[in-house]
């Protein structure tokens, strides 16, 4: 199963450019200046090649109307599993929420739109090495940030 979801890197004040622009927050709901970070998670018990979408219709209590899709690889679920299925995207959530705060994704205060690449580039890179670091030693990413940089100042003060 793959699972696509997209998180707004606010950039607030910085300029548009081709990479800052406005985007829709589902949590803040509204539209604020950003940069839009497309992640997939890709869960395997076999590999399966062709890809099926599902649309869904729904109605929000303000009466407006909102369309809903998912994609799967899985040509055995059904259309009702595939939406229950949908609430594994929290971890996709969860890397979202630790992108943001344990690789700092959004502290680049750069305008150079080659600069901001290299950063979400270098602070996604981050966060897969926290990740392995992570299940390596069965802690949360915070607790491994943590462990790196009192372990960084302790080199710093011995040498």
């Amino acid at each position: 199963m793959v699972i696509f979801d997209d998180s707004v890197l606010e950039k607030a004040y910085s300029k548009e450019n081709e990479m800052i622009c406005w985007h829709y927050d589902n949590s803040k709901q509204r539209e604020v200046k950003g940069i839009n970070l497309l992640t997939g998670l890709y869960f395997s018990n076999g590999i399966s090649i062709p890809v099926y979408i599902a649309k869904k219709v729904f109605i929000n209590e303000d009466d407006s109307k909102g369309i809903f899709y998912l994609i799967t690889s899985d040509s055995g679920l059904s259309y009702e599993k595939l939406f229950a299925s949908y609430q594994k995207r929290w971890k996709i959530e969860d890397s979202h929420r630790s992108i943001k705060q344990n690789a700092g994704i959004t502290k680049s205060q750069t305008k150079v739109v080659r600069i901001q690449s290299n950063h979400i580039f270098a602070s996604l890179c981050a966060f897969v090495k926290l990740e392995k670091l992570r299940v390596l030693n069965s802690a949360n990413q915070t607790g491994v940030r943590k462990w790196i940089y009192i372990n960084a100042q302790k080199k710093l003060w011995i040498s």
